[in-house]
């Protein structure tokens, strides 16, 4: 005759859980994250290079409209290193803690512009002078930004 299941009190009259319940919920919760942690990561760059692209666009229009005002003439001469720097000389208030950014407008003209950096490498810039000034990724890949000029933004 088979016996009764035994019901598993703790002593003070409470259920408890038994190790293969235990063992069953921990493997589920591990394929949930074996699965999510990937698209997370994934989303977090897409959403990265997205802000990049979206700064660069403002500091393309704020270039464009520098020019305007100074006789159709791009920036020459300089170098802006750091986003504080960009946002002073062209009056705009970009933020951004966590990409790096910079304008180069002492290279010779269709290397002149602005771009800034992914986390993964991958580089988005615009060059006034290249392809309308569209922009493009260099470097490591960027999600939704390919390599060739026109394309992401």
């Amino acid at each position: 005759m088979r016996q009764r299941k035994q019901n598993h009190e703790t002593g003070d009259g409470q259920t408890a859980f038994t190790i293969l319940e235990m063992a069953v919920v921990i493997a589920i919760i591990s394929v949930i994250a074996a699965f999510g942690i990937p698209a997370y990561d994934r989303l977090m760059v897409k959403s990265q290079e997205r802000t990049l692209i979206l700064n660069l666009m403002t500091i393309r229009s704020a270039v464009e409209i520098w020019a305007a005002k100074n006789n159709n003439t791009k920036p020459s001469g300089v170098t802006w290193g750091n986003l504080s720097t960009i946002n002073t000389q062209l009056g705009i208030n970009v933020v951004d803690q966590t990409l790096t950014y910079s304008c180069n407008w002492t290279a010779a003209p269709p290397d002149r512009g602005c771009g800034g950096t992914l986390p993964n490498g991958g580089q988005i810039h615009f060059h006034p002078g290249h392809v309308n000034g569209k922009l493009h990724c260099t470097g490591a890949s960027c999600p939704t930004c390919p390599a060739s000029p026109g394309d992401c933004g």
